[in-house]
């Protein structure tokens, strides 16, 4: 997961793991982070960053972060919709093998 504030670098989350219920007996390291107001938090599936073009490089996170400073701004349609659509860009038409998941939780208010 990253985490976009105002800050000029997405914050990736360090704790983590697989997630949960798709390995048996994985060690998953619990971590906290409190968003501020106006923060967003994006959690990508490797689907998103493993995507390869015709050449086999993959998209990984050295692009994604540039994008994910650019459209910290936006809502979380655009946000996942600006996502994929520079993926499918780079990918052109190489076959895609895996899902591409996005999920971005927003604060919105101090409460």
């Amino acid at each position: 997961p990253f985490i976009l504030t105002n800050d000029p670098e997405p914050v990736r989350l360090a704790e983590g793991g697989v997630a949960l219920g798709v390995v048996e007996e994985f060690d998953f390291k619990e971590g906290a982070v409190t968003l501020g107001p106006g923060d967003t938090m994006v959690i990508v599936s490797d689907g998103i960053t493993e995507s390869m073009n015709s050449s086999q490089d993959l998209y990984g996170e050295e692009r994604l972060r540039p994008l994910l400073f650019k459209l910290r701004g936006c809502n979380a349609d655009a946000l996942i919709e600006r996502i994929i659509g520079d993926v499918r860009s780079f990918v052109g038409g190489a076959p895609q093998w895996d899902d591409m998941t996005i999920v971005v939780v927003r604060r919105t208010s101090v409460s």
